[in-house]
């Protein structure tokens, strides 16, 4: 949290998208517990058929999440650890979303670090992107990744975000978090971590795939919003990095939803 300039020792800072943390490692009651500020619920309470759901609700959380992880960037901090769990949403009465935050920064990378090599993904990648996917292949010497991937990780929480948004709308994540759909589809078959992470790459290489599982699994039958939805898919889920469409474009088709 120091890295990051997202806390200070001994107290807590107001930050309007991240939920601050109080520590004290040393003395007192707090001794060696770490306690956040009440951010509301976790995100995987908020689910299609509770009070709060709505449209105009998740559209108000993927702006706030967009402009998050955005922001993150410009702290030189990947999260890697994007999921509903870590994820948090308040209320004001009646049910309207007034703020999200993100928690639990403790696999955080520096995005500098990564793409200079003086750190990787060698150990492990909670994020299902290609570039994340194909460094962690690339390192554990996986048959076919010697030298096919990036270094760049300037939009590396694009899959994830959609992972978000596809929860949003099914009421379940795509590629992040222990349940993930493609945790379903492809987990409980891989004879290792290696295999599932080449499955999961497989799957997301191309479009169609995402968007027609959100066709069958979307609550709303709208075809007009699910035109929407392809259309953010299609500007989020582009193998090379460079080629995803910029942060303001993308907060343009969030606001037309």
């Amino acid at each position: 949290m120091l890295t990051y300039r997202i806390d200070e020792d001994g107290k807590i800072i107001e930050h309007p998208l991240i939920a601050s943390l109080y520590f004290d490692i040393k003395y007192g009651p707090l001794q060696n517990k770490l306690i956040y500020e009440y951010g509301g619920k976790t995100l995987s309470a908020y689910r299609y058929g509770v009070k709060e759901y709505s449209l105009e609700n998740n559209k108000r959380i993927l702006i706030d999440l967009f402009t998050i992880f955005a922001e993150l960037v410009h702290k030189d901090n990947m999260h890697n650890d994007i999921k509903c769990a870590n994820t948090v949403y308040s209320i004001e009465e009646p049910s309207l979303v007034v703020k999200t935050k993100l928690i639990d920064f403790g696999s955080s990378r520096s995005i500098s670090q990564m793409e200079t090599g003086k750190d990787s993904f060698v150990l492990r990648t909670n994020m299902n992107s290609p570039e994340a996917i194909l460094n962690y292949l690339h390192l554990n010497k996986w048959p076919g990744f010697e030298v096919s991937f990036t270094k760049n990780f300037k939009r590396w929480y694009y899959y994830p975000f959609i992972s978000i948004l596809y929860y949003l709308y099914t009421g379940n994540e795509y590629s992040t978090g222990d349940k993930s759909y493609m945790h379903q589809l492809y987990g409980s078959t891989s004879s290792s971590k290696q295999k599932y992470k080449f499955n999961c790459l497989e799957h997301l290489k191309n479009n169609e795939n995402i968007k027609q599982d959100l066709a069958k699994h979307i609550h709303i039958k709208d075809s007009a919003l699910l035109t929407k939805l392809n259309n953010i898919i299609d500007m989020m889920c582009v193998l090379n990095p460079d080629e995803r469409a910029s942060e303001e474009a993308v907060l343009g088709a969030l606001n037309k939803l």
